[in-house]
């Protein structure tokens, strides 16, 4: 069981390290069109305003300017990537839309999307929180269908236990599609909001750049979710080929 579920687990990084050479070629196309839409700071600070986000206490931090604060390693690999202008986001705990309006101005929209998600709407808002768990979900999922044995043909599994591992072990591919369900749901959603805010304030051929730009963004938590999905379903078949049998 534990080659087995070693070999899985190889096949399982070398199937990972391939979406992640493949995830990494979005942030660059974000960029290219998402920094052809030209925002200023006064813009930025109207929407606020007229959505009502900054009487909420939400905020714009331009990092066209530099970021004078300490962050965890983490974030610092997060933030070196926004002042890039090769990704944006919306911080929640201090309510912050964090861009580089220099880069990539049209990202602006749909973080201002993810604000309004916290601010105005407890459905979305809780869908946010669901996050951090649904990104850690795919863990314990692929832990049990690695060392969960396949039953043999007609054995049926017994007790609740039993029952519960099998079910996902023979679906581990799809569950860990699912998981991300949430996520893309809210992305989407902010998606929506920020499109219909861009095309309110900007010229026709800016706003199709900010469209693209977020369907390009769409697209990265999509392809994540089935490549997630189709890896661990994958690691979890070359697993089961090369277990031992007891």
């Amino acid at each position: 069981k534990a080659f087995g579920a070693a070999a899985g687990a190889t096949s399982f990084a070398g199937l990972a390290y391939a979406s992640k050479k493949i995830l990494d070629q979005f942030p660059e196309k974000l960029k290219k069109f998402a920094g052809q839409v030209k925002v200023d700071e006064g813009l930025v600070n109207k929407i606020l305003n007229r959505t009502g986000l900054s009487k909420a206490g939400v905020k714009l931090d331009n990092y066209a300017k530099g970021v004078p604060v300490s962050m965890t390693p983490r974030m610092e690999k997060i933030v070196s990537a926004i002042k890039d202008g090769k990704n944006a986001a919306y911080n929640t705990i201090n309510k912050s839309v964090m861009v580089n309006l220099d880069k990539a101005g049209g990202t602006v929209f749909h973080e201002i999307g993810h604000a309004v998600n916290a601010n105005k709407t407890k459905f979305w808002k809780a869908l946010q929180k669901v996050r951090p768990f649904a990104l850690l979900a795919p863990i314990p999922l692929f832990l049990t269908a690695m060392f969960k044995s396949k039953k043999a043909d007609g054995e049926k599994p017994v007790g609740f236990w039993d029952k519960t591992t099998t079910f996902i072990k023979e679906n581990v591919g799809k569950l860990t599609t699912l998981a991300f369900v949430p996520i893309i749901a809210e992305e989407l959603r902010a998606t929506n909001v920020g499109n219909k805010l861009a095309k309110a304030v900007l010229k026709p051929e800016q706003f199709k750049q900010v469209v693209k730009s977020n369907k390009i963004g769409a697209a990265s938590y999509i392809t994540a979710a089935v490549l997630g999905g189709f890896a661990a379903m994958f690691a979890t078949k070359v697993r089961d080929k090369v277990a031992r049998k007891d």
